[in-house]
């Protein structure tokens, strides 16, 4: 067996450097997006197999077994393939092996368990599939929101896009050269609204979207006391949430894989290399803390956790101690954005629903007082 694996890897070789690059190329990216659907059951396999095999069968022998198994037609046989040739040219580096087919928080969180030791790189596996598994949930949250919502918009969107376009010179066609004199309160409104649309809806519509944008950029960037207050209101609270799940399950996994009594600073060093600007601004502020002599219950309680999270997290770290209090904390702190997500997705669903549904409500009982006012109008105007 070991043999015929070596043979595979040999002849993957051998076609990747008389030309076949093209064709690895070409089928990458479809392979890469069946990757990306089943790698929370490949990264939990990975955890399993090797933590039982105990250093009998490496990483590249999985890579070689499953080439051997799917074969150059199916996409986990070709991703095999290529993952063991990065893998001998890396010098066993995963973030070399897997840099195009999974995520920046997962390669981070990869390479930082790597870094710490073949225990921590195990537990890494499981922590992974946890945490995309969680994304997942989240993911699935999100659209159950943003579906309704999305399809709201656009409806209401288009209606209003109508008003200047279609509706309002349609109306007044329809009653002729009626002096304004004659215009009652409500057409006057909806002729002035209708303008109003024509010049700056566009840029509405766009500033909404920026809006958007800047609100999800700020997630990963915003730092500083504007952030602390923030902090305090979705959605920059319940970011702080999944990113607090994301350390504290990860930092679980590498004490548990090491020894001494720097554990703790070894682990958020460990951590630090892969962060995004505001966790590098976090991890600074709570280094910096326990430096100064901070108990670490204490000192995680600024900036990544709550109030309540914090006296959780101390309570247990008192009761089981601080592997545990991770453990344990990360679990928690996945269970209360979950049912955060849960929570508060519902009510935005249901007030852009809601909302949407009596905009155009309202936008239809507009035309028709205003129809009926220039037909009055129209009437006076002939009668005098």
């Amino acid at each position: 067996m070991r043999r015929q694996l070596e043979r595979v890897f040999v002849n993957a070789k051998a076609r990747q450097g008389r030309g076949r690059a093209r064709d690895w190329k070409a089928s990458s990216h479809a392979d890469r997006h069946q990757f990306k659907k089943h790698q929370i059951p490949y990264f939990s396999y990975l955890h399993h197999m090797l933590t039982e095999l105990k250093g009998s069968r490496t990483l590249r022998d999985i890579f070689l077994l499953d080439a051997t198994r799917y074969g150059t037609r199916h996409w986990r046989g070709r991703l095999a393939q290529q993952w063991a040739i990065r893998y001998e040219l890396s010098g066993g580096d995963l973030v070399a092996t897997w840099f195009d087919c999974c995520d920046s928080d997962t390669l981070a969180l990869i390479g930082s368990a790597q870094n710490q030791g073949e225990l921590a790189l195990l537990a890494a596996f499981r922590q992974v599939a946890e945490v995309l598994e969680t994304k997942k949930k989240i993911r699935q949250a999100v659209l159950y929101v943003a579906g309704p919502g999305l399809v709201s918009f656009v409806i209401l969107s288009a209606m209003l896009a109508a008003v200047p376009l279609f509706t309002v010179p349609q109306v007044f066609a329809a009653f002729g050269d009626l002096p304004e004199d004659y215009l009652g309160v409500f057409s006057r409104g909806l002729l002035l609204f209708a303008d109003y649309l024509s010049r700056f809806g566009v840029w509405l519509w766009l500033g909404a979207i920026v809006a958007l944008g800047m609100i999800r950029f700020s997630f990963t960037r915003l730092t500083g006391a504007v952030r602390n207050a923030l902090e305090n209101v979705q959605p920059w609270r319940g970011y702080r949430t999944y990113q607090g799940f994301r350390v504290f399950a990860l930092l679980c996994a590498l004490l548990r894989a090491q020894t001494g009594t720097q554990r703790l600073s070894t682990s958020l060093s460990a951590i630090q290399p892969g962060a995004n600007q505001w966790l590098s601004w976090r991890l600074h502020e709570l280094r910096q803390r326990l430096r100064d002599g901070e108990p670490a219950h204490s000192a995680f309680s600024h900036g990544v956790l709550s109030r309540s999270e914090s006296w959780y997290f101390g309570d247990i770290t008192a009761a089981q101690g601080l592997e545990e209090a991770f453990a344990a904390t990360a679990l928690h702190l996945q269970e209360q954005l979950l049912q955060s997500l849960s929570r508060y997705g519902q009510i935005l669903k249901w007030c852009l629903l809601v909302g949407s549904v009596f905009a155009l409500l309202g936008l239809g009982l507009w035309h028709f007082v205003a129809i009926d006012e220039l037909r009055s109008g129209l009437l006076l105007f002939h009668s005098s």
